[in-house]
């Protein structure tokens, strides 16, 4: 009986294969991704259905075998939910309307077909690639669970179907399930490959259209058949209307009559040609410069079937090799030294500028490092100040003590400067250096005779009256107090007229050598005229107000007990005796240095008059007004100690009104008098050492700020105001250090303002320390800038990062027609020597914006913030990230 079903069950798989290949041509237009397309893909699957049903195999009364299982599953597995619900429905209705065993056949309609969804469910990889194998394994699983359904029958007919069919539906429905699956996987190949080909085409016509270049093709007639759109823009034309005509359409005979010689040139040597040329695009008339390349194509026997075209404007190319020529020129023609170095600092290039000033040829130096030019006489810090500045991408200006290949010293003024990539990173570096020997000699020479005395090589009575005027105003500023003794050796005249001139020059330069050997640190011993000498004390802060007088008289009699021990002049002693002429400044706000040396003149006089060998005070009555300074500097010691002092921050911004940094300002609070002013109690302190103890204070409060900020992932910059008293101190370089390391503040966080008094004199023991402190990472600011010293020479050799505007420059502006223009001359200098800008007192928005109209000038003042607490200041930058 089994034999005798295989035909009956091989006619019905192989009407549902044909049946299913009808359906596959009658549904390849048909969209599986739509509702519509998957209604009607299931509708005809249950058609199909339906069909296999109405020609089934009727095995006994109500009991008939077909393929529904077969199609069922591949419905499942290919189609998806809906399309199998649909055709799950359809077949199920034409199912009951056969009547039978319609329970067991619409089981096994959805069995097979939850098999089916199940196994597009779990199944890895597209359906597309589904094996012959998988789709049996497949038909295996669904054709088993169908045999299963049969225990569904009543009675014995479980066991009559399983003996009747149970052999041919395993031997044929399995391979019809994975013959019906291989069409239905060939099907999705085809449609993803048709995808495929879809969005390569799409993707390549959006490529076309987009390229920057034109691009274009054409027949070997010189007909365009595709083009961009610009080439369009050089046509002046729609890329569609160009396809089938020719050059001559669109551009004159000469011009296409080149583009066609060229194509010709390109078919029949069957090789690409590149070649340049100047065309006029028709869409807005400008002309660029094309670099063309055109390339043949062949066809699969070889034959040249086109002509592929490619333009490439290369205008600004061309201009940026002409100016890189011109550049070149210029470098090698230039009278300064070029050196470029890699960023080991090894020698790339030089030109012939250097060649001639450092005897040296291109190939003695190229590949070695620049070092082997020192003398020696560089002092070290610069070095290490030059690569600190370049690691931090900035330009460093500064000067070398080289020398020559033949032993011959001489010094460079260099700019050294990062050469930076498109992208911003840094490659080479580039030197510009000029020797200024020559120069610098007769510079020194001028400045030398023009402030020196040659005789003694003492500061003439011109430079110590500019440093007692600059003394003046820093005095006026801090409230100090400075004295000055005027030195006449007394009967000098007689001496020099009874052994002569050489004799009497003898005598002068050994009482200089005398006079600056009594001298204090920061003191300025000076020749003003013949016999006559100057004592500069430009500070007595280490002593009380009402003690200042009694310094200066001890410094005169000091002078006076030394000149009593004899002059030796070539094995002869001379005794000469000494007048003096003693004053204090300054009296008033209005007086200027010649005031001053005219009150110290007539107290000369006045010595002399009294017979000599002795020194006379223009003034020496303190008064009232220094009793209450000593109560008050007395009260101060004692708030140090009682916590009375603290530390207030005032915001620095830039030009938008960002927070950039804060300035540290000493407040005290005193219990009795209130808030005491500190114009009132720092002068005070600057006149004793207790400045040193309230700048340490302030110091070690700024880094623990500092510190507690960078501790929470913040950043945060302060100023602090460092007195000349406490720089000037033994041992300050190495407990700067311990404070940084022991607090753990960043040290680029902290700027140190300094005023330029400090500069006025040991100008190597003060750029030796400040180098000291800037090798640390501590920035330096010049506090009070343009009011007192400032010497360019000396400005330059100090690690100076930043200046601040006095506010009494700042206050009239922009009305005050001279503050606008020293204003001005503060910052073109800054920016020949690369500072940064702080202005101080900016308290109106017309100051701002004639600030901001200048530069990038950092504002201090009352127009952004006042001075606060340092916790309140705090909470508020916290809050406020970078509001003022």
């Amino acid at each position: 009986m089994t034999v005798a079903n295989l035909p009956a069950l091989l006619q019905n798989a192989a009407l549902l294969l044909a049946m299913v290949v009808v359906y596959d041509v009658a549904t390849r237009r048909q969209q599986l991704d739509t509702l519509a397309g998957q209604l009607g893909a299931g509708t005809l699957m249950g058609l199909i259905g339906a069909a296999i049903i109405h020609t089934s195999f009727p095995f006994e009364s109500g009991i008939v075998f077909d393929t529904r299982s077969v199609l069922m599953a591949v419905c499942g597995l290919f189609l998806g939910l809906v399309p199998t619900l649909v055709a799950i429905a359809v077949t199920v209705v034409f199912r009951l309307a056969e009547g039978g065993a319609a329970f067991t056949g619409i089981l096994v309609i959805f069995s097979s077909a939850a098999i089916g969804l199940a196994w597009r469910h779990w199944r890895k990889g597209p359906l597309g690639e589904i094996t012959f194998t998988e789709l049996y394994r497949c038909g295996l699983a669904v054709h088993l669970a169908m045999l299963g359904m049969m225990f569904t029958l009543p009675g014995d007919a479980p066991w009559r179907v399983l003996s009747g069919v149970g052999l041919p539906v395993m031997l044929i429905y399995p391979l019809a399930t994975a013959a019906l699956g291989v069409i239905f996987a060939n099907r999705l190949q085809r449609e993803g490959l048709k995808q495929s080909l879809e969005n390569e085409r799409r993707l390549l016509q959006l490529l076309f259209a987009s390229m920057p270049d034109l691009v274009w093709l054409k027949d070997p007639q010189g007909r365009y058949q595709a083009c961009n759109p610009r080439l369009g823009s050089l046509f002046g034309a729609a890329p569609e209307t160009i396809v089938g005509k020719t050059d001559h359409d669109f551009v004159d005979k000469a011009t296409a009559d080149s583009f066609r010689q060229h194509d010709r040139q390109v078919v029949e040597s069957r090789r690409p040609i590149t070649v340049e040329e100047w065309v006029t695009f028709a869409s807005d008339g400008h002309r660029e410069l094309l670099e063309t390349t055109k390339t043949p194509l062949f066809d699969t026997e070889g034959r040249v079937t086109g002509v592929l075209g490619m333009g490439h404007d290369i205008s600004a190319r061309k201009h940026t090799e002409q100016q890189l020529r011109q550049l070149a020129q210029a470098v090698e023609q230039s009278t300064e030294s070029i050196v470029i170095t890699d960023m080991a600092g090894n020698i790339e290039y030089v030109n012939d500028a250097f060649v001639a000033s450092s005897g040296y040829g291109r190939d003695e130096v190229r590949g070695r490092n620049p070092r082997f030019l020192q003398s020696g006489r560089t002092p070290a810090e610069y070095y290490a100040g030059l690569w600190a500045t370049l690691a931090s991408g900035r330009s460093w200006h500064g000067e070398f003590h080289n020398r020559r290949k033949n032993g011959e010293e001489y010094i460079e003024s260099a700019i050294i400067s990062p050469i930076r990539q498109p992208d911003g990173t840094i490659t080479h570096y580039l030197a510009v250096k000029q020797d200024v020997t020559h120069q610098k000699a007769a510079q020194a020479r001028i400045e030398h005779l023009a402030h020196y005395d040659e005789l003694t090589a003492l500061p003439n009575r011109a430079l110590l009256t500019e440093r007692l005027q600059t003394l003046m105003t820093l005095s006026q500023r801090h409230r100090q107090q400075g004295a000055l003794i005027i030195v006449n050796l007394d009967h000098f005249k007689t001496v020099n007229e009874a052994r002569g001139i050489t004799f009497g020059d003898a005598i002068l330069q050994l009482a200089g050598e005398r006079l600056n050997s009594l001298a204090g640190e920061g003191d300025t011993v000076a020749r003003l005229s013949a016999d006559e000498f100057a004592v500069l004390l430009p500070d007595l802060s280490p002593h009380r107000p009402e003690d200042t007088g009694q310094h200066a008289e001890a410094t005169a009699e000091h002078i006076r007990t030394a000149f009593q021990q004899p002059l030796e002049i070539d094995g002869e002693a001379v005794s000469l005796s000494v007048s003096m002429g003693i004053t204090l400044f300054p009296e008033t706000s209005e007086e200027s240095a010649g005031d001053v040396i005219s009150r110290a003149d007539t107290a000369l006089h006045r010595a002399k008059a009294a017979g000599g060998n002795q020194g006379a005070f223009f003034e020496t009555a303190m008064g009232v007004q220094a009793k209450a300074r000593y109560a008050l500097e007395k009260d101060l010691r004692a708030g140090l100690k009682a916590g009375q002092l603290a530390v207030y921050l005032q915001s620095q911004v830039d030009r938008d009104g960002r927070v950039v940094a804060a300035e540290a300002l000493l407040r005290w609070q005193h219990p009795e008098r209130g808030m005491v002013p500190p114009s009132l109690f720092i002068p005070i302190a600057e006149q004793s050492d207790l400045i040193v103890e309230l700048g340490a204070w302030v110091l070690e409060q700024a880094c623990q700020l500092i510190a507690a900020q960078q501790e929470a992932g913040r950043s945060l910059r302060i100023a602090v105001n460092l007195s000349p008293r406490q720089f000037r101190k033994g041992g300050f370089v190495p407990w700067l250090k311990q404070l940084l390391a022991s607090s753990g503040a960043d040290p680029g966080h902290l700027t140190l303002e300094v005023t330029e008094g400090l500069m006025i004199d040991n100008m190597d023991t003060v750029v030796g320390r400040m180098h000291d402190i800037a090798a640390l990472g501590v920035r330096f600011s010049v506090d009070d800038f343009g009011t007192g010293y400032s010497s360019l020479a000396y400005l330059k050799r100090l690690p100076i990062r930043e200046v601040k505007i006095d506010k009494s420059f700042v206050q009239d502006l922009p009305d005050d027609r001279d503050d606008a223009v020293l204003v001005d001359t503060i910052l073109a200098i800054a920016r020949h020597l690369n500072l940064a800008v702080v202005a101080e007192g900016v308290e109106t928005p017309a100051q701002a914006d004639f600030l901001n109209a200048r530069g990038n000038v950092i504002h201090q003042g009352f127009l952004f913030a006042r001075p606060r607490p340092a916790g309140e200041w705090l909470d508020n930058w916290i809050a406020g990230g970078d509001k003022p």
